[in-house]
């Protein structure tokens, strides 16, 4: 998403369990013809306005796109089957495959690049593309989200099997960028109002049915270029368990071929011969401030909450699951080196910074509207818990309710909420994706409005860049900047646990998680 959308992206998870002698003398159930997941339920199945990890993976079954990644986030072709980068970096060539086919059973060419990458910085949408970010640089791409233009230079369709990409600088990430959800190929003319709930692609799966709030079912692509999948279909169950119990059981009893396991789980699932597979992943969780709403708009006070946070609790909450974030970068990226947390428990030094902003009894005596996506139970409750008992200490009182994924995030987006958690997961295997998406003043996904004309040279000078060292120089740099501003409270780096039932084979999993999860190459040992 990997932005995901990620994004890019905040993910349920279930929580502990212990064994029961019921569960170690269930009989092993029958093997399906379909694969099953729990999954929150999307916004849209519409890969320009891909935002999390949800939407980013049933897009990733239903579409293609000139390039993916594989399983060390290496670029490798889809649809494009070869590409060549000019000497000065300013344009990119693709050459398409003859045989690739869109699921209306047209043959897709290099205009259809040029359309779907279009829609991508359509002016006066009603919302701007993630994928938009990466096309800043393109010849033409300024004139035409201005309205200065009918189209967009850069973009060129040679040929049928030719496309052609200008760049104004040289752009270090958008080869990678191409691999993103928002960049795969849509056909033209399936394009309308029903889009979005009723998708054209031409990936493994086609889109088959979405009974809202029940379930999305996918069918296996017969005519698909690179061969029919070995699964007949894939099922999204979009319904909420009453409790993570009740989603392990669905696991035990066969109704689900994979699990996010948390805690307990994890292992007891090990030990009954289940398929388990620890991944870490590119992504951080926070605590995120909206930077132009009272009083998070005074960085002495979020920094205030930054101290009145006992880390040292929420770090044994899961600790299969999250290691501790010394930064914003996650292991993986540039610029990431082990360090300690940016912030430290320190009520006095909390109690001194809001005194400095005005609250002379140490106390921001606020009540502040909190919607959450967190289930009942797990570790996303317990960790909103923890929180929310020590930012009452300091008078900020956090009024939990729940609402479902889609609109937590629509709130998030539009700036609606004050202080919120959430996951972000690196759309592409650079650190851009998380410094320049998250922080730049006019980057799309800027969630917490904030601005600063330093970070951003820092980070415009770090995407021109194509040496390493002087690329995690830069990102070290603007990394130290923000933290001191704190926009946000990194609390963990993401490492999952996925478990598959154990006839599951063909799993391949890289750092995305489940947001890249290449479901057509899975098949069923029976």
């Amino acid at each position: 998403m990997r932005k995901l959308v990620v994004v890019c992206i905040a993910l349920a998870l279930a929580g502990c369990h212990r064994g029961t002698k019921q569960d170690q003398t269930t009989e092993a159930p029958p093997i399906p013809r379909s694969f099953t997941m729990l999954f929150e339920e999307p916004g849209a199945i519409d890969p320009a306005f891909v935002e999390d990890a949800y939407a980013g993976n049933i897009v990733s079954q239903v579409f293609d796109g000139l390039v993916a990644v594989d399983e060390n986030l290496n670029i490798v072709p889809e649809i494009a089957q070869s590409w060549q980068v000019s000497p000065d970096r300013h344009t990119l060539t693709f050459e398409i495959r003859a045989d690739a086919r869109f699921h209306n059973g047209r043959t897709i060419t290099a205009d259809d690049f040029v359309y779907s990458f279009t829609r991508l910085v359509e002016p006066g949408a009603d919302k701007q593309s993630i994928g938009a970010e990466y096309l800043r640089d393109v010849v033409g791409v300024d004139e035409f989200m201005a309205g200065r233009a009918s189209s967009v230079r850069g973009l060129q369709a040679e040929d049928a099997l030719h496309l052609r990409i200008e760049l104004k600088v040289p752009n270090s990430t958008l080869l990678a960028a191409m691999a993103m959800p928002n960049f795969k190929v849509v056909p033209r003319e399936a394009v309308g109002p029903d889009f979005a709930s009723k998708p054209v692609g031409s990936g493994p799966f086609e889109f088959e049915s979405w009974e809202r709030g029940r379930q999305i079912t996918l069918k296996a692509n017969k005519g698909y270029y690179r061969g029919t999948p070995k699964l007949d279909r894939i099922a999204f169950l979009l319904m909420r368990p009453t409790s993570t119990r009740e989603e392990l059981g669905m696991f035990l009893d066969g109704r689900l071929q994979f699990l996010q396991a948390v805690g307990e789980d994890a292992s007891f699932l090990a030990n009954r011969h289940y398929n388990v597979i620890r991944q870490t992943e590119l992504s951080v969780h926070f605590l995120g401030f909206n930077c132009t709403t009272p009083p998070f708009d005074d960085a002495r006070v979020r920094r205030a909450v930054a101290h009145s946070i006992r880390y040292d609790r929420l770090s044994v909450i899961e600790p299969l699951t999250y290691a501790p974030a010394g930064g914003v970068i996650p292991p993986g990226l540039a610029g990431y080196s082990p360090k300690e947390r940016p912030y430290r428990y320190d009520p006095v030094t909390a109690v001194r910074l809001l005194a400095e902003a005005g609250y002379s009894t140490g106390q921001l005596d606020r009540d502040i509207d909190y919607p959450s996506s967190t289930g009942v139970t797990g570790v996303g409750r317990q960790t909103d818990i923890l929180i929310e008992e020590d930012l009452a200490k300091i008078g900020l009182r956090l009024r939990e309710r729940y609402v479902p994924w889609f609109e937590f995030n629509r709130m998030v987006n539009e700036g609606k909420l004050p202080v919120f958690r959430l996951s972000w997961a690196a759309d592409v295997p650079d650190t851009s994706s998380v410094l320049y998406s998250l922080f730049f003043s006019r980057a799309i996904n800027n969630m917490f409005r904030y601005r600063s004309s330093d970070i951003d040279r820092l980070l415009q000078r770090a995407m021109g860049e194509f040496d390493e060292p002087g690329r995690s120089e830069a990102y070290a740099k603007a990394e130290a900047a923000i933290l001191h501003d704190a926009p946000l409270i990194p609390l963990d780096f993401g490492c999952f646990n996925y478990a598959f039932q154990p006839y599951v084979r063909g799993v391949r999993l890289n750092a995305y998680g489940i947001a890249d999860m290449a479901l057509e190459r899975i098949w069923y040992e029976r």
